[in-house]
């Protein structure tokens, strides 16, 4: 993204013949992609996660330990 804006700005100090209002709007496009990107990252990787999800229950890589009332440990009759 940042080269295309380094591109863009060019083209205009340059004096290319290519329309001034489509560089600018280039310009624009590359700067929201840069901000999103951005939002994604801190929330992605920067934020801190939660430990707890709604209810109180741990959670762990994205998912609850317990699934439909039953716990992944295999469990033992005894008779």
């Amino acid at each position: 993204f940042h080269v295309t804006i380094g591109h863009a700005g060019h083209s205009l100090y340059t004096g290319c013949p290519f329309p001034a209002w489509m560089q600018w709007a280039l310009i624009g496009y590359a700067v929201t992609f840069i901000i999103l990107f951005a939002n994604f990252y801190y929330h992605a990787y920067r934020r801190k996660p939660s430990s707890t999800q709604k209810g109180g229950k741990h959670v762990a890589n994205g998912t609850s330990m317990v699934t439909n009332g039953h716990s992944k440990v295999e469990e033992v009759e005894d008779n």
